[in-house]
């Protein structure tokens, strides 16, 4: 016998429940001890994104993955009335559904709650690049509380929401009805126009992590309270943004957003004194008018967007690490092509001296790429690591990462970043990785 299998059930459950439903089923077949084992797991996790995300779908149209959709709604359904136990901590809704399905979502998320699970999240993102905009009378809508009366939200300590179409008033719903949530995500909800974290919310003092992105349609984000938010992270377009305490540990800021705010507290200001992982569009440092730009103090992390063809200034660039004196990783993804702004005649000096590690993610040889490199090789003396990876950013985490045409592709950008390895060798001691 083998020796997970002389393991007590309740050990076998709880690593049944880190794995998702259908993985966790798979496992009927080994005995008939393990037969029913699965109708235990304490998580319902249905995340089968991996099924859609290959090329042969991404090229899909829409409804040529019917199929697939009956095919998960038929194993969700047979899951959760196959589940044994009265409560969860989890629920997953990982797929590519629509308005369509809405009857059966809401049949998942009223068992959930009434199973008091903590964490709820439904990704329904589109994964066809041929119909990526799903448009708002298209998506799944949750916004009618008639449909959940007779549910408690009260256990809930995380709520994601992608492509899901929600309103600012059920958001403020969830907000003074769940004292114990913690974690507040949407993503790309178009009826999303206001949201405001009241001061007399029952998440007021527990939310500490809020994500708001491609939610085109907001126009205002107006946080009266939220004393122990570590975690907000903001990727869309101009609002009018209301705030009066500094940033928290973790900030994520994009595009028009990212740079008026920064234009907002570049001088005499604290706002940024207590973020220790920034996330920022390149774009956003641009402040061609102004000498100086804000001070990081606590500033550990930094990770840069390159997005739409980016110029690099390495004399900005130069600026802005200046003032991050305590600068210990940097990952650069580019997910555009990066020039160089003006010809470089001498690359700047610029002491890193907290600098240890340096994350290039969708390297694809370009000069100002290299020279961006060295340009970091060269100013940080304490450099120990350098990952040089050739996936595109979008690509990072799916099977298209490991895919033949996507390696087939990368070994020219591989084959640069091999004569860049010569380079940096010459001038640091730094372990230099290839991916």
């Amino acid at each position: 016998m083998d020796q997970i299998s002389e393991l007590p059930d309740e050990v076998i459950v709880d690593i049944l429940s880190r794995l998702t439903v259908r993985e966790a089923a798979k496992t009927s077949v080994l005995s008939r001890r393990w037969e029913h084992l699965w109708k235990f797991s304490t998580s319902l996790n249905f995340d089968e994104m991996d099924r859609l995300s290959n090329i042969k779908t991404l090229n899909k149209r829409p409804s040529a993955l019917d199929p697939d959709r009956d095919w998960y709604i038929n194993c969700v359904n047979k899951a959760i009335d196959s589940h044994q136990i009265p409560w969860a901590e989890e629920l997953r809704v990982c797929f590519d559904l629509d308005k369509r399905c809405s009857d059966h979502i809401d049949k998942w998320v009223t068992s959930a709650l009434g199973k008091r699970v903590k964490r709820l999240e439904l990704d329904l993102r589109r994964m066809s690049v041929l119909d990526m905009a799903l448009k708002r009378s298209e998506r799944y809508i949750l916004s009618n509380l008639g449909r959940f009366e007779d549910c408690s939200f009260e256990s809930l300590t995380c709520l994601q929401l992608n492509t899901v179409e929600v309103t600012g008033d059920m958001l403020h719903y969830f907000l003074c009805n769940c004292p114990l949530l913690e974690r507040l995500s949407v993503q790309k909800s178009q009826s999303l126009i206001k949201l405001k974290i009241p001061a007399n919310a029952a998440t007021s003092l527990t939310l500490r992590y809020l994500e708001i992105r491609g939610c085109h349609n907001l126009e205002e984000i107006d946080i009266v309270a939220a004393t122990n938010l570590i975690s907000f992270k903001y990727h869309g377009s101009k609002i009018d943004f209301h705030w009066n305490h500094m940033l928290p540990t973790e900030a994520s800021l994009g595009a028009e957003f990212g740079r008026d705010l920064l234009e907002a507290h570049v001088e005499g200001s604290s706002y940024f004194s207590q973020v220790q992982k920034l996330t920022w569009d390149y774009q956003s440092f641009f402040i061609y008018e102004r000498k100086t730009v804000p001070q990081f103090p606590k500033l550990k992390q930094l990770d840069w967007n390159f997005r739409s063809d980016s110029f690099m200034d390495l004399d900005h660039v130069s600026k802005l690490l200046k003032a991050c004196p305590f600068l210990s990783k940097i990952t650069l993804k580019f997910t555009a092509d990066l020039r160089m702004s003006e010809k470089l005649v001498v690359v700047p000096r610029c002491p890193l001296e907290c600098l240890e590690e340096v994350e290039m993610v969708g390297f694809k040889g370009l000069p100002a790429e290299v020279v961006f490199a060295m340009f970091l090789v060269e100013n940080a003396k304490s450099l120990k690591k350098m990952t040089i990876d050739t996936c595109p950013p979008f690509y990072k985490g799916t099977p298209v990462e490991f895919s033949d045409s996507d390696c087939h592709y990368r070994q020219a950008p591989r084959k640069d970043a091999e004569l860049l390895i010569e380079n940096i060798s010459s001038k640091s001691r730094a372990q230099v990785v290839v991916l």
